[in-house]
């Protein structure tokens, strides 16, 4: 039996998430600690696909947004991370709204004032879709969510750039069970605030 495409891009995710993980852990362990919170804002542009029984013909779109970030830092590589945004788009016949949490763990490789990082995780979504003037058909799940960037401190203030990948999947127009699915990508530039 072949396996979906969109199953063999979940399996990648995992398998990336529990290397991200293994070597965070490797190297937090020699690393200096330094606790702190920090919370920022970041401007993004991002693009979406959403397939399956609920779009027959399938849709796409772009949207730029505000994403709100927060998180804390235990030691130099290691944190903990939450976004949030909300996006949507329309093409005449069909209209998407998503917004999604993500929860995810980063590793981090500092480089002088550079942060090097990666984040692997979470994504708690939820989708309003209309399609064809029918009405709109709302759903929420959990998938995974893998994401890279890159900061550059000046004290406090960080500003860093981040690429952002969510996996979505999508319902039929009854309600029933995942039939289809989909992926957000995000590419943003936003600042943060490290609490000392």
């Amino acid at each position: 039996m072949a396996t979906s495409p969109s199953c063999l891009v979940t399996r990648r995710i995992h398998a990336c998430a529990l290397l991200l993980l293994g070597t965070t852990l490797s190297y937090s362990t020699c690393a200096d600690a330094s606790p702190s919170a920090y919370v920022g804002i970041a401007l993004h542009r991002a693009t979406f696909e959403l397939d399956g029984d609920l779009v027959v013909a399938g849709f796409d779109g772009r949207d730029t947004a505000l994403k709100l970030i927060g998180g804390y830092r235990f030691t130099e590589r290691l944190a903990v991370e939450a976004s949030y945004f909300d996006i949507g788009d329309g093409n005449g016949a069909s209209a998407a709204e998503i917004t999604a949490l993500t929860v995810s763990a980063a590793g981090i490789w500092p480089v002088k004032k550079l942060d090097l990082y990666g984040r692997a995780g979470l994504s708690y979504w939820r989708t309003a879709i209309r399609h064809d003037q029918q009405p709109a058909s709302r759903d929420s799940l959990a998938d995974p969510f893998l994401g890279f960037g890159v900061s550059y401190e000046f004290g406090q203030l960080a500003l860093r750039s981040d690429f952002d990948l969510l996996l979505l999947r999508t319902v039929d127009s009854l309600g029933g069970p995942p039939k289809g699915g989909g992926w957000v990508e995000t590419i943003s530039i936003g600042a943060v605030w490290r609490f000392r």
